[in-house]
This record gives C-alpha cells, structure tokens and sequence, in this order.
C-alpha cells in the first residue's frame, strides 16, 4: 500500500481557500475506500455549532476535521485548528494512512493554530 498521495488542484484551491475567506466553518477530508485519493467530504456553514462536524465523524474510520476558530485575537486571518480523528476501532492500515498524511494536509493550512488528536468523540466535550 502506497502510503502518500497528493491532492488534486481543486481540493488544494478549495483547502487554500477555506483557510483565507470566511465561507464555512468546518471541512471534513477524508482518504477514498481505496486509500489512494483524498476526498472533500463535508463543509459546514459559517453558522455550524461544533457539535455538528463531531456527530459526522465515523466510528470506525479516520478523518481530518478543519475548523475555523473565528475567535482570532488579531481579526486577521480565522486561526485554523487541525483535528485528527482515530477511533480505536479504525483499521490499523487507515490509521497508518491517515498518519503518514498527516503533515502533508498540514502543509496546506497557512494560518494553522494547533493539531490535536482524538480517538473519542467524548474527548472533544471541551470544546462543545
């Protein structure tokens, strides 16, 4: 299994482009049934409590959650924060997948604020 993969042009625009403007709050990405392409699968309206992306998170598989912190100090760009999400049930070879992928999506996010990691929708209650 290949471990890395790129982004197509659209996905990096449409990444690029939720990390500057102010059109939703929250991209879910994941990694296609054949873990060889990288898929926009959910975008959030501006107007999305957190709570929304987390309950579309799978129980059983990885995914990248990006989401907008629009409480920026500065009033510049939105501060980004990274959630990686593996559930402890997640097949050790998404999860292998999804970590060696890890750095390279971070590499799109230019006003990145902070990457965490959770293996438990409890987990994410602080910031709900």
């Amino acid at each position: 299994m290949d471990l890395s993969f790129e982004l197509s042009e659209i996905q990096m625009k449409e990444i690029k482009s939720f990390c500057l403007d102010y059109q939703n709050s929250y991209l879910i990405i994941a990694i296609d049934e054949y873990n060889d392409v990288f898929i926009i699968e959910r975008k959030g309206q501006l107007t999305a409590l957190f709570k929304e992306p987390v309950d579309l998170l799978p129980n059983d598989d990885c995914r990248y959650l990006l989401w907008r912190n629009n409480c920026n100090k500065n009033n510049d760009l939105p501060e980004i924060l990274l959630f990686f999400w593996n559930p402890p049930i997640c097949d050790s070879e998404r999860l292998l997948l999804y970590s060696s992928n890890l750095e390279y999506i971070k590499g799109f996010i230019s006003n990145l604020s902070d990457t965490l990691s959770f293996r438990s929708k409890s987990e994410f209650s602080k910031f709900l």
